[in-house]
């Protein structure tokens, strides 16, 4: 039998429970991402603290749920187009008691980092879930950093996200958990959690390989203009540059 401790070391993520409350008091410069996990409110000063931390490049993903507080979220995380939503949440839609009725999930179309995988039906099964309830986004309001990453009904947004200075923000209409949905019951939720996660850490990431084409650089302090640098390639062996 495997320990605890020798399985600890697989997991790539350390997740804490933050009571919203207690979010004040946090020093969320320890942690990389923010999952706001159906809250229902919070403190004025906790959300000027997610502000400040998704703008220096943290990463938050906010999923609505049968708590959250729609003119809440509408009054302060949206804030016209403001916040850190890029859009306001309509009246929730659907019946969560009532599984014979629901929405389909659309596989993703257009070519997104975080949703590239998905949009594989041949080993994914996204278009099996089901959507009882959600929120809908009031999507005729407008905004320059709102992008679509999944969409159900006729084609609704039911999950956006906007760049929030050097950050990112991912909102979606339905909770994490199978309250409204059967998401989490596919195969296609263990990657969305990695990929998202992985997306919503990578602005502050420390880079360790490039792209074939891509330019990369480095600063020097002022008088060592001449050093020298090596490049490691993935096979094997060493590249010199000047």
């Amino acid at each position: 039998r495997v320990s605890d401790s020798e399985l600890a070391w697989r997991s790539i993520y350390n997740p804490k429970v933050i009571i919203a409350a207690d979010l004040s008091a946090s020093n969320l410069s320890d942690y990389r991402c923010v999952i706001l996990a159906n809250v229902t409110r919070l403190p004025e000063d906790a959300l000027s603290l997610l502000t400040d931390f998704v703008t220096n490049g943290g990463g938050l993903w906010i999923a609505a749920g049968d708590r959250m507080d729609r003119s809440f979220f509408n009054e302060t995380i949206y804030d016209q187009g403001r916040g850190l939503s890029p859009l306001p949440l309509g009246d929730a839609i659907g019946d969560a008691r009532d599984q014979s009725r629901f929405d389909l999930i659309h596989p993703p179309m257009s070519p997104h980092p975080a949703t590239r995988l998905l949009s594989d039906t041949e080993r994914l099964d996204i278009e099996n879930a089901h959507v009882y309830r959600w929120y809908p986004f009031e999507s005729n309001k407008t905004s320059d950093n709102v992008s679509v990453f999944l969409r159900a009904g006729q084609g609704a947004p039911l999950v956006v996200e906007k760049s929030v200075g050097q950050g990112r923000v991912i909102v979606q209409g339905i909770p994490l958990g199978v309250a409204w949905s059967n998401l989490p019951l596919c195969q296609a939720y263990v990657v969305i959690v990695h990929e998202w996660l992985s997306y919503l850490i990578e602005p502050t990431r420390t880079r360790w390989s490039v792209e074939p084409g891509e330019p990369f650089a480095a600063s020097f302090s002022p008088g060592t203009y001449d050093a020298q640098a090596t490049i490691h390639k993935p096979g094997g062996g060493t590249i010199p540059t000047e």
